[in-house]
C-alpha cells in the first residue's frame, strides 16, 4: 500500500482541492503534502478553500460530535458556528 489518498495526475488544481481535507487533518504523505503546499502558495482559490476546510474542522472538533443526542439539534448547532 502506498499510503496515497488520491494519485496526483494531470489536473493538479482539481487534485489539490480533493486533497485539502486530508491536508488539514495532516494525513498526507510528504510528497503529496509538498505538492499541495506548492499549489496553495500560488492559488488564491485553493487558499480560500483551505481556510474554509480549516474552519469546518475547527467547528467539527468543537461540536462534540461524539456525544449521543438528537442529530437535528447537533446539525443546527454546527451550522450556527
Amino acid at each position: 500500500m502506498s499510503g496515497r489518498v488520491v494519485h496526483l495526475g494531470t489536473d493538479l488544481h482539481q487534485k489539490v482541492q480533493a486533497l485539502l481535507p486530508w491536508y488539514v487533518c495532516a494525513s498526507l504523505g510528504a510528497e503529496e503534502r509538498a505538492r499541495v503546499e506548492a499549489h496553495i502558495a500560488e492559488c488564491p482559490r485553493c487558499q480560500a478553500e483551505l481556510a474554509w476546510e480549516r474552519e469546518l474542522q475547527a467547528a467539527c472538533s468543537n461540536a462534540n460530535l461524539d456525544a449521543p443526542g438528537d442529530v437535528d439539534q447537533g446539525f443546527a448547532r454546527l451550522r450556527e458556528r
